[in-house]
């Protein structure tokens, strides 16, 4: 697809979940077959709990980063237990 405008795209990457060698090739392969003109950001995540999983270690971002030649964001919203636009909200932990 072509556009003049520059399109964005965030994501975060999860320990074991999302940022595996393979995950990463086919992320950088449907995005560059797709899309000629595009900017990729990595969103640092803040686990509500260790049970949602943990950020990608440092080495794997860097790959991440030089791989999609993204930029990597600032963490934010660790001192309101949100991250990635998404706010925690008053769930018990027997109904997460």
């Amino acid at each position: 697809h072509y556009t003049k405008t520059k399109i964005k795209f965030h994501s975060a990457f999860i320990k074991g979940e999302n940022d595996s060698d393979l995950d990463i090739s086919i992320l950088n392969y449907k995005l560059k077959e797709q899309f000629k003109n595009f900017e990729f950001n990595i969103v640092r995540y803040n686990p509500y709990s260790p049970k949602f999983g943990e950020e990608s270690d440092t080495k794997t971002r860097f790959l991440i980063r030089k791989t999609l030649n993204a930029k990597v964001k600032s963490r934010v919203g660790m001192d309101v237990n949100a991250s990635c636009g998404m706010f925690y909200g008053a769930v018990s932990e027997s109904s997460t």
